[in-house]
C-alpha cells in the first residue's frame, strides 16, 4: 500500500510500503498483490480478505508497533510486480524454508556490508553464500554476476545474469548474457539471443546489427549478408551504417568474393562514407572487383582513391595496377 504525504510547504515526504509479513515466505518485496484472493493460503490466520485499509491497521497493531519501524521498506517507485511474476515467486519458494530465506537475507545484508567498504572479495563470497541459502534472489545473482564479470572470471559470470534473468528479466541482463557468450566464443548461443531481439515486437536497428555480426562469427557469410544488406537500406541515417557497409564490402570483397555483386551494391553509398579507414578499404576492394571483371580505367581510380586513403596495403595495390594494366 503506498501513501503519499505533505508536510506544510506542500512538498511530498517519501513514499513508504508496508510489507505483509506474508511476504517472508516468497521473495521480499511483492507488495499488496498478495491480498487478492489467488493468494488466500499465504494470508496471516487474523486477515480473510477484509481488504487493505483493514490489513495495514492490523499489520500496524500486530508487527510495525510491537516490533518497530524496521519492518518498513522505502521505495520511491510504484509495485509493477504482476500476478505471473507472484505465482512464479511462490513456485520458486515452495523447496525453502523460510528459515533458508531469511538466512539468505542475512547473508545479502553482509554482502553489501563488505561491498559499500569496498571489499568486494567478501562482498562476492557472501552473495554466493545468499545465494547457496536461496537461489532466487534477482539482486544476490546480479550482483554475483556483475562482482565476477569485473574479476575476468567470465564463465561465473554468465551463470549468475543467466539466474538473475531467469527471476526476472531485463534488457541489461540479456545484453551482458549476449555480450559474454560472444566473449566465451559461444557464438551460436549468442546468435540465439540476438535473433530472438530481433524479432520480438521492440526489435532497434542494433538488433539486426548483432545479428549480422554473429553470422560473421559463425562464418555464414550467406547469412551476414542479407543482415547487413537489410541494415544498409534501412537504416542509412544510424551511426553503425558504416560499419555495416564495411562489413559487407568484407564479405562480398574478401570472405565470399562476389565481384559483380560487390560493384553493383557498394559504390552508390561510397560517398557518404566518413572513415578513413573504411574508405580506403572498401575503394582497394572496389578497384580488385572492377579489374576482376575486366573494367580497367574504373579499377585503377579506385586503387588510387584506395591509396590516397592511406590504405596500408600499398604492394598490393601497385600489384594490382601492374596486373591490370
Amino acid at each position: 500500500m503506498w501513501e503519499s504525504h505533505k508536510d506544510n510547504d506542500g512538498k511530498p515526504f517519501q513514499q513508504i510500503e508496508i510489507v505483509a509479513p506474508v511476504l517472508d515466505s516468497i521473495q521480499p518485496y511483492f507488495g499488496n498483490m498478495l491480498l487478492e484472493k489467488p493468494f488466500e493460503e499465504l494470508w496471516p490466520d487474523w486477515y480473510r480478505g477484509q481488504g487493505e485499509l483493514f490489513y495495514y491497521q492490523k499489520a500496524f497493531e500486530k508487527i510495525i508497533i510491537p516490533d518497530g519501524l524496521h519492518k518498513l521498506h522505502f521505495k520511491t517507485d510504484r509495485e509493477t510486480t504482476t500476478l505471473d511474476e507472484l505465482e512464479q515467486a511462490i513456485e520458486q519458494a515452495g523447496p525453502y524454508s523460510v528459515e533458508d530465506r531469511k538466512l539468505a537475507k542475512e547473508h545479502e545484508n553482509k554482502a553489501w556490508d563488505y561491498y559499500n567498504n569496498n571489499d568486494r572479495v567478501n562482498a562476492l563470497a557472501m552473495f554466493e553464500k545468499s545465494i547457496g541459502a536461496f537461489p532466487f534472489s534477482e539482486i544476490a545473482n546480479k550482483m554475483a554476476g556483475s562482482l565476477h564479470y569485473n574479476n575476468k572470471d567470465l564463465q561465473p559470470a554468465l551463470k549468475y545474469y543467466l539466474q538473475a534473468n531467469r527471476i526476472r528479466e531485463r534488457k541489461k541482463y540479456v545484453t551482458m548474457i549476449r555480450y559474454l557468450y560472444d566473449a566465451l566464443k559461444e557464438h551460436q548461443k549468442a546468435l540465439e539471443q540476438y535473433l530472438l531481439a530481433y524479432n520480438s515486437p521492440h526489435a532497434e536497428h542494433i538488433d539486426t546489427y548483432h545479428v549480422m555480426n554473429a553470422y560473421v562469427k559463425l562464418k555464414d557469410y550467406d547469412s551476414a549478408e542479407k543482415f547487413a544488406e537489410e541494415y544498409i537500406e534501412q537504416y542509412a541515417d544510424k551511426d553503425l551504417f558504416e560499419s555495416a557497409l564495411k562489413t559487407l564490402a568484407d564479405i562480398l570483397g574478401n570472405y565470399r568474393v562476389d565481384h559483380k555483386k560487390l560493384v553493383q551494391t557498394i559504390p552508390e553509398y561510397y560517398g557518404s562514407l566518413t572513415t578513413e579507414e573504411y574508405k580506403a578499404r572498401i575503394a582497394y576492394y572496389l578497384g580488385v572487383a572492377y579489374g576482376e571483371i575486366g573494367e580497367k580505367q574504373t579499377e585503377k581510380k579506385w586503387l588510387l582513391t584506395a591509396r590516397e586513403n592511406d590504405y596500408a596495403h600499398d604492394k598490393n595495390i601497385e600489384l594490382y595496377l601492374n596486373k591490370y594494366r
